[in-house]
Parts: C-alpha cells; sequence; structure tokens
C-alpha cells in the first residue's frame, strides 16, 4: 500500500486533531472498500474538498514565518517515508535541520535497509517513540518548524507555543537539504 497508506494516514490523523472525524471512507481506497457497495454508501454523509479548502486551511494553520527545522511523522514516519527521506538526503549535508519521528519496530527495520544511518549522515536526526506534538521542542530552542502534518499544525501552537508552516512531506526534505 505504500504511498496511499501514507497519505491515509496523515489524512485520518489531521482529521481527527482538527476535525472531529474519526472515521471515513473513501470508496474504492480505503481498505473496507471491497466490502462495500456502491449502492450502500448513498445515506452517508458526504464531504467534497476542494484545492481550495486546502489552501483555506493551510492559511489557517501556518503561523511560522521563518522555520529552521522540519520535522516529519506526527503521525509517525512509515517505513517507506524514511526510505523516501533517506533517498533525498543520502550523500548530502543539510542545511537546516531535520527531524523524523518514528516507532522503534519502524525504526529497527530503517536501520537495517540503511535508512537511518543516510539521514543521520546528512545531518538528521531519527527519533524514535514519541511524537513532535509531545516532544519539548520549545525547551530545546525550536520556536518554528515546517511539516506536513495538519495534526502537529492544529497541537504545537497551542500546547507548546512552536509555530508551524505547512508543505508536502518531500518538500520539507528539500527545504533541509537547502533546495526548497
Amino acid at each position: 500500500m505504500g504511498r496511499n497508506f501514507d497519505h491515509l494516514k496523515t489524512l485520518g490523523a489531521s482529521m481527527a486533531s482538527s476535525g472531529a472525524i474519526a472515521l471515513y471512507h473513501i470508496h474504492g481506497v480505503t481498505t473496507e472498500s471491497r466490502l462495500i457497495k456502491e449502492r450502500d454508501l448513498h445515506s452517508l454523509e458526504r464531504i467534497s474538498i476542494g484545492k481550495s479548502d486546502l489552501r483555506s486551511v493551510k492559511e489557517e494553520l501556518t503561523s511560522a514565518e521563518s522555520p529552521r527545522h522540519a520535522c516529519l511523522g506526527c503521525p509517525h514516519c512509515s517505513l517507506e517515508e524514511l526510505g523516501t527521506v533517506a533517498r533525498l538526503v543520502r550523500g548530502r549535508r543539510l542545511r537546516e535541520k531535520l527531524w523524523c519521528f518514528t516507532s522503534r519496530k519502524t525504526c529497527e527495520e530503517a536501520e537495517e535497509l540503511g535508512y537511518v544511518s543516510a539521514i543521520e549522515g546528512a545531518g538528521g536526526v531519527v527519533v524514535r517513540d514519541t511524537c513532535m506534538v509531545v516532544s519539548p521542542l520549545e525547551k530545546i530552542g525550536v520556536h518554528q518548524i515546517l511539516t506536513n502534518s495538519c495534526k502537529a499544525a492544529h497541537y504545537l501552537p497551542s500546547l507548546s507555543n512552536v509555530q508551524v508552516a505547512l508543505a508536502p512531506f518531500e518538500e520539507c526534505v528539500r527545504f533541509a537539504v537547502g533546495r526548497s
């Protein structure tokens, strides 16, 4: 499922944190789709999201003007996402801070595949078993971040006074490399 799963994971976390939507179905996309027939969906609420809606949410959630850190992994980075980061930074030296948050199990798998050494070799950090939202970012001098996480953008300003700018996943990595 790879990147499709990662997009669904990020969408679900974003909707649950700021939209009070705990469960969603995208016909033909989400896992349960094979069990649900189109005719069974007619009584359910439908929500359409357009590009203007996405721009509006991005503007509403963006509070940082000049981030110096790119933080990925809220919810935790998957093995595929860590592989993407490793591919984009391998052989480079980061100009900005890049922190990837993931689970212990995923981190162990990423270490075996050389992803962690590629990220850390470029100057990035892989943090395991915590999330940027509950990390003491502000206490360690992080006041503005760039992230792809609407969940983080929703929680960080109110929980820790860390300001957030939103960008797509790969754009966050390019920012850290110095090619945004």
